[in-house]
């Protein structure tokens, strides 16, 4: 927790830079307080020191405010939980503290002395919010909206059961919905829905369409209050053919014939004559491409002839639409051409606004079934995902659940909440929504004036700052922090409440130089449209500690006057890119530092790799060269924030395995597995096995030598259809393959580096939480592997001692010591959406273009806006990332082959370095701006450096073998292969894709058939074969039918499917040696001497002699009679093998 400053002076000089007058201010309970905090300002500590002054008395006769009546919303649950363990410590530090310490806490916390009241209600506190129910109310906005859900479900129209999805679980759902809404397209031909999606698949491929979706389901809220605000698809249309001043009901028809009915043909044949006699042939080529349109019957289809004319490939009126001596000595003649130019930019834009509309209905077609469907499947569920819940609630607020907007649910249901909250605290208010606001709002509609106001003193907190406002693709802006903002002044100012603003710009956080540095950065950049009084400026705190900004020259694309071009892409572009010079550059950097043991300064301490953090705009594969850089160094990385699994190669060759162990005649499965690291082949080895075969790549693979090869892909057949997901990858990488004898995952390590140990692990994750919610099947697995584009967040607060790669976004509210940004060149101005939402365009309504160039100019000027708002929010990017360090910050970047766009985060810090006194050039042109050492070493907490190691004895343990574990982690199943054995083949393998069938169909047979009458047992197999395995052949269902019954009539065994014989009979069981065993006989004879074990054997070719009985019988065998042992200790314990193929019983003796 930041401490107060006990040196400074209360005085009149001072107060706008004393922290603590600034923070009392902010959290005087008393007051309503709108608090601007700059990075690293302590807004966390006003946070909690306001909700502890909320708990403690105002005065020496009050009791302090109830827990359950303050009301704390974060804008994550790290926050959340951070500042409820900071309240709880202080009040747990409350209950012990001696009276001195306790009286001196107190003071510095309400800024007078405490009374006895005061310091008895401190003592009690932490028992009396452990007592309270639901503790402290600290949590999210979608928390909160969980739990009013909870409290009104009826009230909002929903079933009091309903569960909130997690975002995988609601991907799963909208990939559903989609589905469906394909297949309705499809069979609704001619439906507004299958002509909307017949256009926009017609304007854009396959991955364009899909980004449509995403982006139609990002602005839901926006989505569905349009189409209400407007009555629906119709009234939207038209307003959109208002807005963009076309006819509703025009066609593309009708303005064509519009257009060709105005041709002013007189003016236009005059022209044509006078043209005709030029001497240039282009005067005469345009006259008689203007006679040839006039006089086509078909002039929509020549019309860009026509136009070419007169507009240039720009669509600009041509300047010289005449030579010179024509339009001297005719000058009407330039009039009248360009007039027609003129004309056809008109026609040109009408048609352009058409387009616009039409497509912009068509993806409100599309987005309102979208939503019907993803609706009904949630309601089928009873369940809502994370936007259900900001919604349902700003509809339950605002009295418009269940179809009502009369309001009459909502003033009761704002009065039962009302009764229960008197103080509202909102945190990184910056970050939040219009939907989320609405909710707050709502909350205080009646806050002030309202029935409960009159006894009780109520308060609103908001912290946030617009700075860092940097979550525009959620809709939060600064302009909406502004104008709520301007509201609850206004709601204060008419209750005759105290509304008291304060700005907070002394960082705790960040030394001086790095300050001073972001404050010349931002001098000349604004950071948002509102107009401030004030520019961008920070006091540093930690004014006598040292620290430095650090600006390396630009990595520049080596260029190659001798290039190879037969050399690998990927060696080629990374030996010479500037992006791997600068991965490389910061990993022998941050070697350095850890090898020489280099010494952070205001630490006092060597630096280690948990204290720096990388900060990356987006994620590019530059993120993958970085990771590689790092951990071919042996520095400790914590990994990427977030990542998409599909996307990383170890997750695509897993997966390939799996697709070609379930279904191995598809060629280009194999021919991807081939090619991974598992196996290692390249393109020559393919080719020797695919150019010219007769059928499929597996049978043609298995006609050559390579026998290891085959049998290891043989196993992966054989697990692929009988272990779960997560056991058939783990055996993939803990067992050996084709490339190395060691294991599947020392291939990967070798070919794809360290990196690929995290995406690993998620992806195991992955597919082990699939099996706990859903089911063990493989193929189930892919199937949902491939539908949902999952996206794994990590969290990154606490990483360890390790180095932390991250977004600017996910480091939002975390700081580091050392913070390096690689990524400060940018190539392109940014992605901007097709679908341009009100928000951000300054629009009445969203419109939608595929092109640039078929675009209106209402369009393209509401694209320049959006455009302009992205430009402002990259400079606060810059502002959110440079303010994450503590006491140095390192500016790198890298440029290809074109020149680097000028724009760009690392061109702004190099121009505010030439605005900065002191500036150092260090070797190699480094530049740096720092400030020297004034105070004592910063506290921090303590952790752990390097240790001195001792040296021990060796214990006796170390020199012996390892005793085999007693308990496994999971029962032993006798039946099922151990370790790498590959089961014997089956002799029905052949080219009988049906083997593994077989087996099973034949079990069941001979564990069905001796429970009926004999003379019904060929016809009941013949049924039985029919209806689960009728799509084998006659012959095959024939053979199996033979089988069965030669065993069953045979006298031999007659005595083994006798009435006193037991099949498929299960036994659990633990052995001598403490090992649990589950598995299930499958035959079972018990007399009174003797106890007969029977196990079928289908799939494997009989051995003559029992010594050629492979170990894994004879060992599960040995586990059922020991277990059976332990039942009948009386009894003599017989095991015998039936095998099938033959037939013929042959008895173990030599267990």
């Amino acid at each position: 927790m930041i401490q107060r400053n006990p040196h400074v002076q209360n005085t009149d000089t001072s107060r706008d830079i004393d922290p603590n007058v600034l923070q009392g201010r902010a959290s005087n309970p008393n007051n309503s307080s709108w608090v601007g905090a700059s990075a690293g300002s302590g807004k966390t500590k006003v946070l909690t020191d306001r909700i502890l002054r909320l708990l403690l008395p105002q005065n020496d006769d009050s009791k302090g405010t109830e827990p359950h009546k303050i009301l704390a919303l974060t804008f994550t649950k790290a926050a959340a939980s951070e500042m409820e363990l900071r309240i709880q410590k202080t009040l747990s530090s409350w209950a012990t503290l001696n009276e001195d310490k306790l009286e001196k806490n107190l003071t510095s916390l309400l800024e007078r002395k405490p009374t006895q009241n005061d310091k008895d209600s401190a003592r009690r506190l932490f028992a009396k919010v452990i007592d309270a129910q639901g503790g402290l109310p600290i949590m999210t906005i979608h928390s909160f909206c969980t739990s009013v859900l909870s409290r009104f479900p009826l009230e909002a129209g929903l079933s009091p059961q309903n569960k909130a999805l997690e975002e995988l679980q609601a991907l799963e759902l909208l990939s559903k919905a989609q589905q469906q809404l394909i297949q309705k397209a499809k069979s609704d031909k001619g439906s507004p829905l299958s002509n909307a999606i017949s256009h926009l698949t017609e304007e854009q491929n396959e991955e364009q369409f899909s980004d449509l979706f995403s982006q139609i389901m990002n602005e839901r809220a926006q989505l569905q209050r349009t189409l209400k605000d407007n009555f629906g698809i119709d009234g939207l249309y038209t307003r959109l053919c208002k807005l963009l001043n076309i006819q509703p009901d025009i066609t593309i028809n009708d303005l064509f014939d519009n257009f060709f009915n105005d041709v002013p043909k007189q003016h236009l044949y005059k022209a044509i004559g006078i043209l005709s006699e030029s001497k240039t042939k282009t005067d005469q080529g345009r006259a008689q491409d203007i006679k040839n349109w006039l006089e086509n019957d078909n002039q929509k289809n020549t019309f860009i002839n026509y136009k070419k004319v007169f507009l240039t490939t720009e669509n600009i009126p041509r300047k010289n639409i005449a030579s010179k001596k024509i339009i001297e000595n005719n000058i009407h003649v330039e009039k009248i051409l360009q007039a027609e130019a003129l004309r056809i930019l008109s026609f040109e834009e009408q048609l352009k606004s058409l387009k616009c509309a039409t497509l912009t209905r068509d993806v409100f077609i599309i987005a309102e079934e979208l939503f019907s469907l993803y609706s009904l499947l949630k309601e089928k569920e009873s369940a809502l995902d994370f936007d259900d819940l900001i919604l349902k609630t700003v509809d339950l607020l605002k009295g418009r659940s269940l179809g009502l907007e009369t309001g009459d649910m909502a003033p009761w249901v704002r009065f039962k909440l009302d009764q229960g909250i008197d103080h509202i605290l909102v945190d990184e208010a910056q970050d939040t929504n219009p939907e989320q606001w609405e909710i707050i709002q709502s909350l205080c509609d009646d806050f002030f004036d309202g029935e409960g106001a009159q006894n009780t003193t109520r308060t609103i907190f908001v912290v946030g700052d617009e700075k860092q406002s940097i979550f525009s693709f959620q809709r939060a802006s600064p302009e909406k922090f502004i104008e709520i903002k301007n509201w609850f002044k206004e709601k204060i100012d008419l209750a005759q409440k105290k509304f008291d603003p304060v700005d907070i710009n002394i960082s705790f956080r960040t030394v001086r130089s790095i300050l001073e540095c972001v404050d010349s950065v931002f001098k000349t950049l604004p950071l948002h449209n509102i107009k401030s009084n004030h520019a961008t400026e920070h006091k540093a705190f930690r004014n006598g500690q040292p620290g430095f900004v650090e600006l390396w020259p630009l990595f520049k694309t080596e260029k190659q006057d001798n290039i190879n071009y037969w050399a690998p892409p990927i060696e080629l572009k990374e030996s010479q890119s500037g992006a791997a010079q600068l991965a490389d550059h910061i990993g022998e950097t941050v070697k350095s530092w850890i090898d020489n043991k280099e010494t952070l300064e205001s630490h006092n301490r060597p630096i280690h790799a948990g204290d720096i953090m990388i900060l990356m705009r987006t994620r590019t594969p530059f993120v993958d060269q970085l990771v590689r850089a790092l951990k071919t160094r042996n520095i400790p990385v914590s990994g990427v924030d977030r990542m998409v699994l599909n996307d990383q190669l170890i997750v695509q060759d897993l997966c390939a395995a799996a697709s070609f162990g379930l279904l191995p005649d598809d060629d280009l499965t194999l021919a991807c597995l081939l090619k991974s690291p598992l196996i290692g082949w390249n393109d020559e080895d393919l080719e020797t096995i695919a150019l010219n075969r007769s059928g499929t790549l597996w049978s043609s693979l298995k006609e050559t030598n390579h026998i290891d090869l085959i049998k290891w892909l043989e196993e992966l057949i054989y697990f692929a259809h009988r272990e779960s997901a997560f056991s058939f990858f783990s055996l993939i990488l803990q067992t050996p393959c084709p490339a190395t004898n060691i294991s599947g995952l020392s291939a990967f390590k070798k070919r794809l580096g360290e990196e690929i140990v995290d995406p690993l692990n998620e992806f195991l994750n992955s597919a082990l939480s699939f099996e706990q919610e859903h089911s063990t099947s493989l193929h189930d697995f892919l199937y949902h592997h491939r539908n949902t584009s999952s996206s794994i967040k990590r969290e990154m607060e606490e990483t360890g001692n390790s180095v932390r790669i991250m977004t600017v976004h996910g480091s939002k509210g975390l700081q580091s010591p050392i913070v390096i940004m690689p990524d400060t060149i940018r190539q392109s101005a940014g992605k901007i959406d097709k679908i341009l939402w009100p928000n951000r365009s300054n629009q009445m309504l969203p419109l939608f273009s595929t092109r640039k160039q078929e675009a209106p100019e209402l369009y393209l000027k509401a694209q320049e806006k959006v455009k302009e708002g992205l430009e402002q929010e990259y400079k606060r990017l810059l502002y959110v990332a440079m303010t994450r360090a503590e006491n140095r910050l390192y500016i790198g970047g890298c440029s290809g082959k074109k020149s680097p766009n000028d724009e760009s985060w690392y061109f702004y810090i190099q121009d505010a370095f030439k605005r900065l006194n002191g500036v150092e050039t260090l070797n190699n042109d480094v530049l740096r701006y720092s400030c020297t050492k004034s105070d004592a070493p910063d506290k921090e907490k303590q952790r752990t450096t390097s240790t001195q190691i001792k040296t021990h004895d060796t214990p006796k343990w170390l020199h012996q073998n390892m005793p085999s574990e007693p308990m496994p982690p999971r029962p032993l199943v006798p039946s099922r292969p151990s370790g790498n054995e590959m089961p014997a083949m089956s002799p029905l393998k052949g080219d009988d894709n049906y083997r593994f069938r077989r087996g099973n169909l034949t079990h069941m047979l001979l564990q069905t058939l001796p429970d009926i009458t004999q003379e019904n047992w060929q016809a009941s197999a013949e049924n039985y074969l029919n209806k689960t395995a009728g799509d084998l052949s006659k012959k095959i269902k024939d053979s199996i039918i033979d089988e069965t019954l030669s065993i069953l009539n045979d006298y031999e065994f007659a005595p083994i499917f006798g009435k006193d014989s037991m099949a498929e009979v299960p036994i659990t069981g633990l052995l001598d040696d403490q090992t649990l065993i589950s598995g299930q006989i499958d035959r079972l004879l018990v007399t009174d001497t003797e106890i007969l074990i029977i196990d079928f054997k289908t799939n494997r070719p009989p051995p003559h002699l029992e010594k050629d009985v492979p170990q894994i019988y004879k060992k599960q065998m040995r586990a059922y009679a020991d277990a059976l042992c332990q039942i009948y200790p009386d009894r003599e314990i017989k095991t015998a093998l039936l095998w099938t193929d033959g037939p013929r019983l042959m008895p173990l003796t030599d267990l």
